[in-house]
């Protein structure tokens, strides 16, 4: 049997989704609490009964697809030893989650996350930067172990390879020609033959 607490959490579960998705398509200013409610299909004052606000409910949908990406790639790299191997992992890990719920990583990478302010700001700029350490991390490891040349900077091998992924986001259609397998080859062929050490 289903707990009042458990379907809360499923209601505020599912506003992510429809929320993530009007802030992807109109921009988090244009949409209003109104829209929420009609597209979660409750009246406004339900709506405040699960989120303070507008700014919480953009916090919430921020922070959990931050998580979840941070998340989904340490669990792949765990056991993994080889450097090619974990950079392989890492990326593929990463690219799946992000277009698994595209719309949340939209409104979590786009600049709506700049509405947010104080506490809440402050947990959604940590979980980016956390996100963004876990993957310098593995640019430094790979450097240590020969794969990736010295040249250039872990730093900027990071932002090089998020910019390249995280992008995919605003273009990428699964009912296209090409398949998310295809694309994670693609952007590991590119990344790896413009990154690797010279034998």
């Amino acid at each position: 049997m289903v707990t009042k607490s458990e379907r809360g959490e499923l209601t505020r579960a599912r506003a992510r989704v429809v929320g993530a998705k009007l802030f992807a398509e109109k921009g988090y200013r244009e949409t209003t609490t109104r829209d929420l409610a009609a597209a979660m299909n409750v009246t406004n004052g339900t709506f405040y009964y699960y989120f303070d606000s507008k700014e919480d409910l953009l916090y919430q949908i921020s922070l959990e697809a931050l998580s979840d990406v941070t998340a989904a790639v340490t669990s792949a790299l765990d056991g993994e030893v080889d450097a090619e191997a974990r950079i392989k992992t890492m990326i593929a890990a990463h690219m799946r989650t992000i277009l698994g719920s595209p719309n949340s990583h939209k409104t979590a990478l786009e600049v709506n996350w700049r509405s947010l302010a104080g506490e809440t700001l402050e947990q959604v700029i940590a979980a980016r930067r956390a996100n963004e350490e876990l993957i310098q991390d593995e640019m430094a490891r790979a450097q240590a172990s020969g794969l990736l040349r010295l040249n250039t900077e872990a730093k900027v091998f990071t932002l090089l390879l998020l910019n390249t992924m995280n992008w995919t986001i605003f273009w990428y259609r699964p009912d296209g020609e090409l398949a998310i397998d295809d694309l994670i080859e693609e952007i590991l062929r590119v990344f790896l033959d413009g990154s690797r050490a010279s034998s």
